[in-house]
C-alpha cells in the first residue's frame, strides 16, 4: 500500500496544511489503460467513428501507461467473433501483442478487451465496442 497526503497551499503558494489521506478500502490505481485504433493507415484515436465490415482488419494499439517506476509486464487481448480470438503475450498467432491485427468475422456489435498488468502488480481492463456491418458485394455482369 502507498501512503498519500493532501497539501493545501496558501495565497503565496506556501503549504499551510498537510493531512495524510486514509480511506479504508480505497485503492488508488496509477496504471492507465488506453487503446488506439487504425485502419488503412488512418488513426482513429480512441476508436470512435471507425467503420468496419465483417472480415475487414483493424490494428489496435496498447498505449497504456504503467505505474510510475514500473513497466508493462503482461497484456492480453480478447476479441468477440475475432480472428484471432485472443492475443496474449505468449500466443503464437499474435506476433505483436502491443499492436495486434484483428478481423471481426460476424456483423453486429463486437468487442475488443485489453487486460494490462504492470510490474508494480496493478491490473486494468478496458473494452471497446465496434459495430460491424455486412460486407457489400458488387455483382460483375457476365462478359466484363
Amino acid at each position: 500500500p502507498r501512503n498519500y497526503s493532501l497539501t493545501c497551499k496558501g495565497p503565496l503558494g506556501i503549504p499551510s496544511l498537510t493531512k495524510p489521506l486514509a480511506a479504508p478500502g480505497l485503492k488508488v490505481h496509477t496504471l492507465l489503460t488506453k487503446i488506439e485504433c487504425s485502419k488503412d493507415n488512418v488513426i482513429f484515436g480512441d476508436c470512435a467513428n471507425i467503420k468496419l465490415v465483417a472480415g475487414s482488419s483493424i490494428y489496435l494499439k496498447d498505449l497504456s501507461d504503467p505505474t510510475p517506476g514500473s513497466t508493462i509486464s503482461n497484456r492480453v487481448w480478447t476479441f468477440t467473433n475475432g480472428s484471432p480470438a485472443q492475443c496474449p503475450s505468449t500466443h503464437a498467432g499474435c506476433t505483436n501483442p502491443q499492436i495486434p491485427k484483428v478481423s471481426f468475422l460476424a456483423e453486429g456489435t463486437q468487442t475488443a478487451t485489453l487486460r494490462v498488468t504492470d510490474s508494480a502488480g496493478e491490473t486494468e481492463t478496458i473494452t471497446k465496442a465496434f459495430i460491424i456491418s455486412k460486407p457489400i458485394f458488387q455483382e460483375t455482369p457476365p462478359g466484363e
